[in-house]
């Protein structure tokens, strides 16, 4: 059942988002030939009178619209989870023959795959838009050239510390939606006005509780400080494990929350 409802879950996210990805190729595109103008000439950029201004405003409208696109996504995702659980939807939602755990699991695993696809597409078009923007150096050259950099001072250590910041991008990630369905739960399940606001409260609260908990400045403050690699590979661990930890602490709430008090109009 639950692969049933995540492929629905997924299905309608990209029912809304797929608009998304040509948008994305868009302002590659745009931003790729913009920064070509740029590059034609860097050594003298007053000399390209208002070519050099509307390339610097397509560049900063791209960069924009890039982040407006991952809002889409994001939204569509929550907006989903809330209309599923605290709106009419949702009576339809819980007369299905599966347990609340498996509905909210769906929704927080969606979340996560949707997100996770939207920064690979991200980067696939940072990728695009370096390699056809006109710029001096070639970008795979350079990333192999900081791979052998840190291959050669850290050796096998480098492919620990890869494989550990994909965990913790991962926890973090679980750990952020955990807090914004949360937050969105508690703001539906203790109020029957100013939801909104109630939500962004608890979403702040939760936030500011969470930093005594993960104190991920000081984690990355003191990280390759230390004379022990092994010291600061575990240091990324315990920060995965913790974002983890009071991510599951947040689903589980959430879930006791659902359970305990549904509004529903």
């Amino acid at each position: 059942m639950l692969r049933k409802l995540l492929k629905y879950d997924l299905l309608s996210v990209w029912k809304g988002g797929w608009g998304t990805l040509p948008i994305m190729a868009g302002i590659t595109a745009v931003a790729a030939a913009a920064a070509r103008v740029l590059n034609t000439d860097s050594s003298n950029y007053a000399s390209m009178g208002s070519a050099y201004t509307i390339s610097i405003i397509l560049l900063s409208i791209c960069a924009f619209a890039a982040v407006g696109c991952g809002i889409v996504i994001g939204n569509l995702v929550f907006v989903r989870f809330y209309n599923n659980f605290f709106t009419d939807e949702g009576y339809l939602t819980f007369t299905l023959p599966v347990k609340r755990n498996t509905l909210l699991l769906s929704k927080s695993l969606s979340a996560i795959i949707c997100l996770v696809a939207y920064a690979v597409v991200a980067v696939v078009c940072v990728f695009a838009f370096l390699m056809f923007g006109g710029f001096e150096f070639d970008i795979f050259d350079r990333m192999r050239l900081v791979w052998n950099g840190y291959y050669r001072e850290l050796g096998a250590m480098t492919f620990i510390y890869c494989a550990e910041f994909v965990l913790v991008f991962l926890c973090r990630l679980f750990f952020a939606i955990s807090m914004l369905q949360f937050a969105i739960t508690v703001g539906n399940a203790v109020a029957s006005k100013a939801r909104v606001i109630i939500s962004i409260a608890v979403f702040f609260v939760t936030s500011v509780i969470s930093s005594f908990v993960i104190p991920d400045i000081a984690l990355f403050d003191s990280f390759g400080k230390t004379s022990s690699e092994w010291q600061n590979a575990a240091a990324l661990l315990i920060f995965a494990i913790a974002s983890f930890t009071v991510g599951l602490v947040l689903y589980f709430l959430t879930l006791d929350r659902i359970s305990r008090k549904l509004n529903l109009d």
